[in-house]
């Protein structure tokens, strides 16, 4: 009943008893079959509840205009698409706190692709608060909450990075004059959100402290995941004639 109520399931059509003249509305046996939707979903080994996610993701990606927007951070939408769904880079409050600083070092397009992934910096400096999430926001964990947004935009930045190594790639932190961490470049220019994120992360848990997770073999690890889930979401579209 909840995969029929979100669109996976429908009742087998030669199982309902359709009294003359009415609609059908009797069910005699409990069988289904798929939707379109559940077929997509089953054929591209995604669970329903991160299937809906994704969904909502690539259909939001329809109404999106790069025109304006710098190449890298179209380059950046579309890597949080295939963000690995079940990796996380945030644990406690100073993981949040140092996202979020680190989120603004990344620079306004950054954020404002956050925002357009369904991100909240309000809910970020909530977290970094020491705040639990909200029953709605989050919900044990539902994919697509807020909090799985920042996770996923989180690996998204991370995965940028990876892109942007080239020769002209600067490694280590740089703090500029107005307190700014994350300015060491890429060749094409883009900050390094992986610096900025263990300095800011190092400025609130201390400077002994160091930030797990966000190491080359994990980011690594995050490509390989993320080029399954691309591999996946391609068979999901194809089947949605998307």
């Amino acid at each position: 009943r909840w995969l029929a109520a979100r669109g996976f399931l429908r009742p087998g059509g030669a199982n309902w008893k359709d009294p003359p003249g009415e609609a059908p509305s009797v069910l005699l046996d409990d069988t289904w079959e798929p939707t379109p939707l559940g077929a997509a979903t089953v054929g591209a080994g995604l669970g329903p509840a991160d299937a809906l996610e994704v969904a909502a993701a690539l259909r939001c990606r329809h109404g999106v205009d790069y025109g304006g927007v710098a190449p890298e951070y179209a380059l950046l939408h579309r890597l949080y698409l295939t963000a690995p769904l079940q990796q996380n880079v945030l644990g406690g409050w100073a993981h949040w706190a140092a996202f979020g600083d680190a989120l603004k070092d990344a620079g306004k397009g950054a954020r404002e692709v956050f925002k357009l992934c369904g991100g909240c910096e309000a809910h970020v400096a909530r977290r970094a608060r020491g705040l639990a999430a909200t029953a709605e926001s989050e919900a044990k964990n539902v994919p697509g909450t807020p909090d799985r947004v920042c996770r996923r935009f989180a690996l998204a930045l991370l995965l940028h990075d990876r892109i942007g190594l080239g020769p002209g790639h600067h490694q280590g932190p740089v703090q500029q004059e107005d307190g700014t961490w994350g300015r060491n470049q890429t060749s094409s220019g883009t900050p390094s959100f992986a610096a900025a994120f263990a300095a800011r992360y190092r400025e609130h848990a201390g400077p002994d402290a160091s930030l797990t997770k966000c190491e080359g073999g994990d980011v690594d690890n995050y490509s390989r995941d993320a080029a399954t889930l691309a591999r996946r979401l391609e068979y999901f579209c194809r089947k949605l004639a998307w």
